[in-house]
Protein backbone atom coordinates (compact mmCIF):
# COMPACT_ATOMS: atom_id res chain seq x y z
CA UNK A 1 0.00 0.00 0.00
CA UNK A 2 1.53 3.10 -0.62
CA UNK A 3 0.72 6.24 1.20
CA UNK A 4 0.06 9.60 0.07
CA UNK A 5 0.88 12.89 1.24
CA UNK A 6 -2.21 14.63 1.65
CA UNK A 7 -2.37 18.56 2.28
CA UNK A 8 -5.95 19.97 2.32
CA UNK A 9 -4.28 23.91 2.00
CA UNK A 10 -2.65 22.81 -1.33
CA UNK A 11 -6.33 22.06 -3.33
CA UNK A 12 -7.46 25.75 -1.78
CA UNK A 13 -4.03 27.25 -3.20
CA UNK A 14 -4.35 25.79 -6.45
CA UNK A 15 -8.31 26.86 -6.38
CA UNK A 16 -7.32 30.60 -5.53
CA UNK A 17 -4.01 31.12 -7.74
CA UNK A 18 -6.59 29.80 -10.18
CA UNK A 19 -9.17 32.34 -9.62
CA UNK A 20 -6.97 34.96 -9.41
CA UNK A 21 -5.64 34.44 -13.18
CA UNK A 22 -9.25 34.33 -14.35
CA UNK A 23 -10.15 37.52 -12.45
CA UNK A 24 -6.58 39.51 -13.82
CA UNK A 25 -8.02 38.13 -17.34
CA UNK A 26 -11.30 39.28 -16.95
CA UNK A 27 -10.12 42.58 -15.55
CA UNK A 28 -8.18 43.14 -18.36
CA UNK A 29 -11.05 42.30 -20.94
CA UNK A 30 -13.05 45.05 -18.58
CA UNK A 31 -10.61 47.72 -18.99
CA UNK A 32 -11.37 48.08 -23.09
CA UNK A 33 -15.01 48.08 -22.25
CA UNK A 34 -17.42 50.96 -22.23
CA UNK A 35 -17.81 52.36 -18.80
CA UNK A 36 -19.51 55.37 -16.83
CA UNK A 37 -18.20 58.13 -15.51
CA UNK A 38 -19.45 59.05 -11.55
CA UNK A 39 -21.50 62.51 -12.14
CA UNK A 40 -22.95 65.04 -9.06
CA UNK A 41 -26.40 67.63 -9.78
CA UNK A 42 -26.28 70.21 -8.40
CA UNK A 43 -29.22 72.99 -8.44
CA UNK A 44 -28.86 76.65 -7.49
CA UNK A 45 -30.96 79.44 -7.71
CA UNK A 46 -29.54 80.53 -11.71
CA UNK A 47 -28.17 77.26 -12.75
CA UNK A 48 -27.64 73.54 -12.95
CA UNK A 49 -24.07 72.16 -12.57
CA UNK A 50 -23.30 68.64 -13.72
CA UNK A 51 -19.87 67.58 -12.47
CA UNK A 52 -18.72 64.11 -14.06
CA UNK A 53 -15.00 62.51 -13.23
CA UNK A 54 -13.29 61.72 -16.25
CA UNK A 55 -9.28 61.65 -14.72
CA UNK A 56 -7.68 60.63 -17.46
CA UNK A 57 -9.78 61.70 -20.32
CA UNK A 58 -8.21 64.25 -22.85
CA UNK A 59 -10.52 67.10 -23.36
CA UNK A 60 -10.11 66.78 -26.90
CA UNK A 61 -11.77 63.76 -26.62
CA UNK A 62 -15.19 64.65 -24.70
CA UNK A 63 -17.94 65.70 -26.82
CA UNK A 64 -20.63 67.88 -24.69
CA UNK A 65 -24.04 68.63 -26.50
CA UNK A 66 -28.26 69.12 -25.97
CA UNK A 67 -30.93 68.00 -28.11
CA UNK A 68 -34.30 68.02 -27.14
CA UNK A 69 -33.82 68.96 -23.97
CA UNK A 70 -31.09 66.17 -23.43
CA UNK A 71 -27.82 66.73 -22.48
CA UNK A 72 -25.37 63.93 -23.77
CA UNK A 73 -21.84 64.28 -22.33
CA UNK A 74 -19.38 61.44 -24.71
CA UNK A 75 -15.89 60.51 -24.25
CA UNK A 76 -13.11 57.98 -24.63
CA UNK A 77 -9.87 57.46 -22.04
CA UNK A 78 -7.70 56.10 -24.72
CA UNK A 79 -5.21 53.16 -23.92
CA UNK A 80 -2.42 53.92 -22.48
CA UNK A 81 0.86 52.59 -24.96
CA UNK A 82 3.47 50.56 -23.03
CA UNK A 83 6.52 49.97 -25.59
CA UNK A 84 9.07 49.37 -22.22
CA UNK A 85 7.54 46.15 -21.31
CA UNK A 86 4.04 44.63 -20.61
CA UNK A 87 1.18 45.17 -18.33
CA UNK A 88 0.80 42.60 -15.11
CA UNK A 89 -2.48 44.33 -14.51
CA UNK A 90 -4.92 46.51 -15.87
CA UNK A 91 -7.59 48.10 -13.99
CA UNK A 92 -8.23 51.52 -15.19
CA UNK A 93 -10.95 50.75 -17.44
CA UNK A 94 -10.52 52.66 -20.99
CA UNK A 95 -12.48 52.92 -23.79
CA UNK A 96 -15.58 55.20 -24.56
CA UNK A 97 -18.58 56.63 -22.34
CA UNK A 98 -21.98 58.12 -22.51
CA UNK A 99 -23.89 59.95 -20.40
CA UNK A 100 -27.46 61.57 -20.58
CA UNK A 101 -29.51 63.84 -18.22
CA UNK A 102 -32.97 64.93 -19.16
CA UNK A 103 -32.82 68.86 -18.54
CA UNK A 104 -35.97 70.06 -16.89
CA UNK A 105 -38.21 72.77 -18.88
CA UNK A 106 -36.66 75.75 -17.17
CA UNK A 107 -33.44 74.87 -18.47
CA UNK A 108 -32.19 77.42 -20.92
CA UNK A 109 -30.05 75.10 -23.46
CA UNK A 110 -28.67 78.06 -25.44
CA UNK A 111 -26.90 79.01 -22.62
CA UNK A 112 -24.40 76.00 -21.46
CA UNK A 113 -20.96 75.83 -20.97
CA UNK A 114 -18.23 73.31 -20.11
CA UNK A 115 -15.12 73.62 -18.35
CA UNK A 116 -12.30 70.82 -17.90
CA UNK A 117 -10.02 71.10 -14.61
CA UNK A 118 -8.03 68.61 -12.64
CA UNK A 119 -10.05 64.99 -14.61
CA UNK A 120 -13.22 66.95 -13.48
CA UNK A 121 -15.47 67.72 -16.59
CA UNK A 122 -18.03 70.51 -14.93
CA UNK A 123 -21.46 71.38 -17.22
CA UNK A 124 -23.21 74.28 -16.04
CA UNK A 125 -26.65 75.24 -17.19
CA UNK A 126 -28.18 78.22 -16.52
CA UNK A 127 -32.40 78.25 -15.58
CA UNK A 128 -33.96 80.57 -18.08
CA UNK A 129 -34.98 84.29 -16.90
CA UNK A 130 -38.69 83.53 -16.87
CA UNK A 131 -38.18 80.67 -14.15
CA UNK A 132 -36.47 82.87 -11.68
CA UNK A 133 -38.21 84.03 -9.13
CA UNK A 134 -39.25 88.06 -8.74
CA UNK A 135 -40.89 90.46 -6.54
CA UNK A 136 -43.95 91.86 -7.70
CA UNK A 137 -44.73 95.79 -6.94
CA UNK A 138 -47.77 96.29 -5.08
CA UNK A 139 -49.38 99.67 -6.88
CA UNK A 140 -52.05 101.53 -5.12
CA UNK A 141 -54.34 104.02 -6.85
Amino acid sequence: MNLKHYEPVGVFNALSQELDRWMDASQSQQASRAWTPAADIEETDGHYLVRLDVPGVSPEHIEVRVEKNVLTVEGEREAVANEAGRFTRVERIQGKFVRQFRLPDVADDEAIEADYAQGVLTVQIAKKQSSQPRQITVRVS
